[in-house]
């Protein structure tokens, strides 16, 4: 018996989506799973960018 599970809606939040791993795996596969209709239509995909802070700006 195949099981088929719904997908809910979420919000994915990628920290470095302007990076290598992002641009080559994660969104690809998130325009493939979008593509094949298995994410939620009210899922919300959030790209955050990473930037060097200098010693004195971590506080």
């Amino acid at each position: 018996m195949a099981v088929t599970q719904t997908a809910q809606a979420c919000d994915l939040v990628i920290f470095g989506a302007k990076g290598d791993l992002a641009r080559r795996k994660l969104l690809p596969s998130l325009y493939q799973l979008e593509k094949a209709g298995q994410i939620h239509p009210d899922t919300r995909i959030l790209g955050c960018r990473a930037r060097r802070l200098g010693q004195g700006r971590l506080y």
